[in-house]
């Protein structure tokens, strides 16, 4: 008699149900240490304003001081849930405009280094979407007079992830920019077998950075890695994180 549990064992009859259950299994894993962060750093922002004495507790800053991605990604899942439930219409970003678009992350990200290294001070903390919402200020000492540039800042982030599918990450994160870039020294990235691949284009449509899959060998390096491209793919193999050299070609 197999040890194997049966809801084990009946996923796991042949090769396309035990790939299925496994990427079911990695996104809730996922989805877990994404919210998990995002009710730790709440915890710790209501903690630090509550504190009565300084430097009792850590600020956020002391968590993530370049902006703490998984919570800030978390809220522009939640964007994209409310748009969906309101039934409002998505903007499609036109391939060409995306492109030009994904440079800001990297203008922002030399504005960032250039007033930090001029100013000696975290130039970007003034105005950083992630510490404005989740350091609380705004509601444990709202001040319009000198923080309104970093709310609008907040609202236009909000806004636009309303309509537009992550549009902070895709345009605008500097800490995303850093990520392009070191993502493009990486030895293991998705690979697309162009022999199995039945051009369907299903493996783009729950992409959350609206990545070219289905028509590139090696995805690029602005994927996050959440593998629902892989999951979405309906033949076995075609997707699949694989040992991908920054000298092989990407097209």
């Amino acid at each position: 008699m197999s040890a194997t549990p049966f809801f084990l064992d009946v996923k796991s009859k042949t090769p396309a149900g035990a790939r299925r259950f496994k990427m079911q299994w990695t996104q809730r894993a996922r989805h877990i240490i994404q919210f998990a962060f995002a009710a730790y750093i709440l915890y710790m922002a209501v903690a630090h304003n509550l504190a009565t004495e300084d430097g009792a507790v850590a600020s956020i800053d002391a968590l993530c001081p370049f902006g703490g991605i998984e919570t800030l990604w978390r809220v522009q899942d939640l964007m994209n849930w409310i748009r969906a439930k309101l039934h409002l219409r998505e903007i499609i970003v036109p391939n060409r405009l995306d492109k030009i678009l994904r440079y800001g992350r990297f203008v922002v990200l030399a504005m960032v280094l250039y007033q930090t290294i001029s100013t000696v001070k975290l130039w970007f903390a003034d105005w950083d979407p992630y510490r404005t919402l989740f350091g609380l200020g705004w509601l444990f000492e709202f001040d319009l007079t000198t923080s309104w540039f970093a709310y609008a800042v907040v609202i236009v982030v909000l806004v636009s992830s309303l309509f537009i599918e992550r549009a902070w990450c895709r345009y605008a994160c500097p800490l995303g920019g850093i990520i392009a870039l070191v993502g493009k020294l990486s030895f293991m990235r998705i690979r697309r077998t162009e022999t199995g691949c039945k051009g369907c284009n299903v493996c783009e449509t729950p992409c959350p950075v609206k990545l070219p899959v289905a028509t590139v060998k090696t995805v690029s390096s602005d994927c996050i890695g959440c593998l629902a491209c892989v999951q979405a793919c309906p033949k076995h193999d075609t997707l699949d994180v694989k040992l991908a050299p920054t000298w092989l070609p990407s097209k």
